[in-house]
């Protein structure tokens, strides 16, 4: 794969004041920038330097395409893997996956087909076996938006919502769930919306929501699977439908009745009403997710165009524009399984507008408890892309520590990054709070975020009134909260666990010699050391040799060979570059293990197991190929059933603490039940003092992917 330049990304409708803030923030030496104009989408790339020229030319209020006069003919080759391959391959090529912004192609003649890092490598090791068949090639699904389709079937009209939450009263007297029935068998479908592509401004149309047999084509959204009792033949989902800028006269939040033996026989339909739109369309996505028992089940996605009266949108590409509804939305599909207790809250963080340079994001909210839930999904803007956003916050951490001032920085952090939220999240959290207390006065909240925003530390959001006054005043460190994905990734099994049974364990460290150029962690030696000890995992050395019978499955065992449930590394991490597949983890020889070694790891796919970096910076998720990307989203779609690391470099001494105690507890001590993984690191977090730990965030540092209730059941080995 020919290595991929970065770049500050604009939208071209950005005015040239904000926009120049951006690009001098950044430090990149090139610009992207993202134009819409009707039906069609262009990208152009710049010289930063160039940029920063023109705008200072201009008045700050203009917007970047007046700035940078952006027409049709300008705009830069685009290679989206399939449907547009570059016709000038001498120039630098913009490199998507549907919506998402990759890199920069250099021009033929410069590109290389390694990365910088490879000329480094000790090539007598035999490191590039971890990846069978090189990972070279790139070759994105498509799908190609096609015409809407209604086939016959029993059509339920909405009528006007009814104040509810969706909770686990789906059928009458006490849940049935797999815990309770004789037998299970998986029911599936696919999730059906049927839309129109286009209507006129303030038009009020139709949709059609139900489940199919089989995948609509120009529908986003994977595999809908839930095992429910055999006796359970009739059951009911409950929908809600984000359809942003949209009026819903029906209201947002509807039932639909599921005969199990024909998913196909009953649909919902329901009334929208278009914006009032004028000058330029209107280009959006209309959504809908799928819960059942107040767990998110599967999720539906067509783009619909909303046109003004009068002069049509442009639908000529003029050679590099690319037709906005062939844009593959790669954002999509979730599932959760129907034996894994609800969240408290479930919050989702969607894309409608498919704009990677745009910080417009779409709040929706679910709960078991019988709370009032906002009529509406909810519109926050973060003022500027989220990788920006989150890029400052983790950059601001880092040089709060060399100041010696992380106590200050950390409060204004956490007041901005609860600014980005929208205001009702707030009162609903203590809402639900109050239902949790009522039942389990010592249990705090759970919070599930499933969310296409990979960059955000939403757990450093600084509450108001917090929930307790016994712990600090930020998210993680006052409700037990997980991060999952909001993708299509096509894995059946990406969805989060409530328990794993750790049969083996493997507890990876890093003994640096001085000529890997590393200093010696003498902390994380003795973290690892006593881990493999206390809870019998083995203790396996950062090298090439081991880290591959690890990822393959082949830990040797008195003749034999195996995998692991849970897998700790105490190493060395680096962010490298500014994508996220630039972060590694370091080899006890100076070596990377990259993410993308975990992507199609047996290890994963065979034994999907909990992952723990405790290694500097590899906590930090990215967008590439449509899913988070990074470790995070690397081991996620490997199979991993949850992943823990720190976001930023952590202390030594304290890092180590926090592994020792994280397992002890999670484990449980003996005598004593294991406790959630998101508890635990609550807690944990809690102790944050800043005043007391060497003025250091480390404590803050550490994200969870997975569900909030998830317990680590260490069993005995076979």
């Amino acid at each position: 794969m020919k290595t991929l330049a970065d770049a500050v990304l604009l939208d071209a409708a950005l005015d040239v004041d904000a926009a120049r803030r951006k690009v001098l923030d950044s430090r990149l030496d090139r610009v992207v920038v993202r134009r819409r104009e009707g039906l069609v989408v262009f990208w152009y790339v710049f010289p930063a330097a160039k940029v920063i020229e023109a705008f200072q030319r201009h008045d700050p209020r203009v917007s970047v395409k007046q700035a940078l006069s952006l027409h049709e003919h300008g705009a830069s080759p685009v290679d989206d893997g399939g449907r547009r391959r570059p016709q000038d391959p001498a120039k630098e090529t913009i490199v998507l996956d549907g919506t998402r912004f990759l890199g920069i192609r250099p021009p033929e003649a410069d590109a290389t087909d390694d990365t910088p890092e490879a000329e480094s490598r000790d090539d007598s090791a035999d490191f590039s076996a971890l990846w069978p068949g090189g990972g070279d090639s790139w070759d994105p699904k498509t799908a190609a938006h096609m015409a809407m389709r209604i086939d016959n079937a029993e059509t339920h009209v909405a009528q006007p919502p009814k104040s509810r939450p969706l909770t686990r009263d789906v059928f009458p007297g006490e849940p049935i769930t797999p815990a309770t029935a004789s037998a299970s068998t998986a029911f599936t479908a696919y999730p059906r919306l049927d839309t129109p592509d286009t209507v006129s401004s303030g038009e009020t149309f139709r949709i059609r929501v139900g489940l199919g047999r089989q995948a609509q084509t120009d529908t986003t959204g994977g595999r809908l699977e839930l095992a429910l009792p055999d006796e359970l033949q009739a059951f009911e989902l409950d929908l809600l439908v984000v359809a942003e800028g949209f009026a819903m006269p029906d209201g947002c939040r509807h039932r639909l009745p599921v005969d199990r033996g024909n998913s196909e026989a009953k649909t919902v339909e329901l009334t929208l009403v278009a914006p009032d739109v004028a000058g330029d369309a209107c280009l959006s996505t209309i959504s809908v997710f799928y819960f059942f028992a107040a767990l998110p089940c599967g999720h539906a996605a067509r783009r619909i165009a909303v046109l003004p009266d009068g002069r049509p949108p442009l639908r000529e590409t003029h050679g590099s524009g690319t037709p906005w509804f062939e844009e593959r939305d790669t954002g999509g599909a979730i599932r959760i399984d129907p034996d894994v207790p609800a969240a408290d809250l479930t919050v989702i963080v969607s894309k409608p507008d498919g704009n990677p340079a745009g910080g417009q994001y779409v709040w929706s909210f679910a709960s078991p408890h019988p709370v009032d839930l906002p009529p509406l999904p909810i519109v926050a803007n973060l003022g500027t892309d989220a990788r920006d956003l989150g890029s400052r916050i983790i950059e601001g951490v880092q040089k709060a520590e060399t100041l010696e001032m992380v106590g200050l920085k950390i409060g204004g952090l956490g007041r901005n990054i609860a600014e980005k939220m929208p205001g009702q999240f707030w009162p609903l959290l203590a809402a639900v709070a109050e239902k949790v207390a009522t039942g389990s006065p010592d249990r705090r909240p759970s919070v599930l975020f499933i969310t296409a925003e990979t960059h955000v530390p939403w757990e450093l959001a600084k509450m108001a009134t917090p929930l307790s006054d016994d712990a600090p005043p930020y998210l993680g460190c006052q409700v037990d909260i997980g991060r999952w994905p909001l993708n299509d990734s096509g894995n059946p099994g990406l969805s989060p666990s409530s328990g794993i049974d750790v049969r083996r364990m493997a507890v990876v460290v890093g003994d640096y010699a001085a000529r890997s150029g590393w200093r010696k962690l003498d902390s994380a030696e003795q973290e690892g050391t006593s881990i493999a000890a206390r809870h019998r995992g083995l203790r396996m050395q950062a090298a090439p040799a081991d880290i591959k019978n690890l990822l393959y499955a082949r830990i040797p065992d008195g003749g034999g060979a195996h995998g692991a449930e849970a897998v700790h590394f105490a190493c060395h991490g680096e962010a490298i570059g500014a994508h996220p597949l630039d972060a590694a983890v370091i080899l006890e020889d100076g070596q990377h293990l990259d993410p993308d070694y975990l992507t199609d790891s047996p290890l994963g796919a065979r034994f999907r197991p909990f992952l723990f970096l405790n290694a500097c910076q590899v906590g930090k998720a990215g967008e590439l190929l449509g899913s988070f990307s990074g470790f995070a989203g690397e081991s996620l779609k490997g199979g991993f059933r949850a992943f823990l690391a720190p976001l930023w470099s952590v202390d030594d001494r304290i890092a180590h603490d926090i592994a020792i105690e994280f397992y002890n507890r999670a484990f449980g001590e003996p005598g004593t039940a294991p406790e959630p993984v998101a508890a635990v690191l609550r807690d944990l977090r809690s102790r944050f003092n800043p005043d007391q730990e060497k003025n250091s965030a480390t404590r803050l540092a550490y994200v969870f992917y997975g569900h909030p209730g998830l317990t680590l059941h260490r069993t005995q080995e076979n």
